[in-house]
């Protein structure tokens, strides 16, 4: 099973919201995905997953450890 199907993400996502678009960042910073590969999947172009990345929601995600992040969104 893809981690994005673990995580909660499908590809049948109308509404992005925080928290799966935090999800989605994550499996990229973490490199089980590209934006090529998540762009596809979702139905998204890669400028709007870059946005994403280049936003505040990726640059908060960016600067906490992922310890952290791994935990608060139930990785561990």
């Amino acid at each position: 099973m893809m981690e994005q199907e673990q995580n909660g993400a499908n590809q049948d996502v109308k509404r992005w919201t925080a928290k799966r678009k935090a999800t989605l960042i994550l499996d990229l910073i973490k490199g089980t995905t590209t934006v090529a590969q998540a762009a596809r999947t979702y139905g998204l172009t890669p400028a709007e997953i870059e946005e994403w990345l280049e936003g505040s929601l990726g640059r908060s995600l960016c600067r906490t450890p992922l310890s952290i992040l791994l935990y608060l969104y139930g990785f561990t």
